[in-house]
C-alpha cells in the first residue's frame, strides 16, 4: 500500500495521476472500496474507473482519496478505535492501493473542542495507515518527497 499525504491543494491528485494512471487505477473519493457500491461519485485520476462494485481484482489498483474524510464521516458512528481497526483491515485487504490524505498536523490548531479531537483522530489514522504501508510520499508544493 503506497500513502500519499500532503497539505490541501499541494499536488496529491496530480502525483497519483502522473505516477499510476496507465495501470487504469479503480477511484474512491472519501470511501473505501466496499462503500463505493452504494454509488458514491469519485474523481476519475487517468483513466480511472469511477466507483465500481466495491470488488477489486488481485491486479488492479484501487485509489482512495480523501481519506481524511472517510475518517471524519466515521468517527462519530463508529468511534476512533473502531476506525483505526478498519485502516489496518483495509491495508491488508488492499495492499495494492493506493490512499491519498491530506496533512493534519501542519497548520492552525483549531478552538473547538469537537475539531480538535476530529484532527486528533485523523492524525492517529494517519499513523495507522504509515506504520501498514510499504512507501509513504510527502507532496509539498508539487514535489514528491519519499519519507518511507
Amino acid at each position: 500500500m503506497i500513502m500519499v499525504i500532503g497539505g490541501r491543494a499541494q499536488g496529491k491528485r496530480a502525483y497519483v495521476r502522473e505516477r499510476f494512471s496507465a495501470e487504469d487505477p479503480q477511484i474512491f473519493d472519501g470511501c473505501l472500496p466496499e462503500e463505493g457500491a452504494q454509488g458514491v461519485k469519485v474523481e476519475e485520476v487517468g483513466k480511472g474507473k469511477r466507483g465500481g462494485n466495491g470488488k477489486q481484482s488481485e491486479k488492479r489498483r484501487i485509489v482512495v482519496t480523501n481519506f481524511n474524510n472517510w475518517i471524519a464521516k466515521n468517527l462519530a458512528a463508529k468511534g476512533e478505535q473502531e476506525c483505526l481497526r478498519e485502516v489496518r483491515e483495509f491495508c491488508r485487504r488492499y495492499p495494492n492501493s493506493v490512499v491519498i490524505t491530506e496533512e493534519q498536523g501542519c497548520g492552525i490548531v483549531p478552538v473547538e473542542k469537537e475539531l480538535r479531537l476530529l484532527r486528533d483522530a485523523v492524525g492517529h489514522a494517519q499513523i495507522a495507515l504509515a506504520e501498514e504501508a510499504d512507501e509513504v510520499i510527502r507532496i509539498f508544493c508539487g514535489l514528491p518527497q519519499r519519507i518511507k
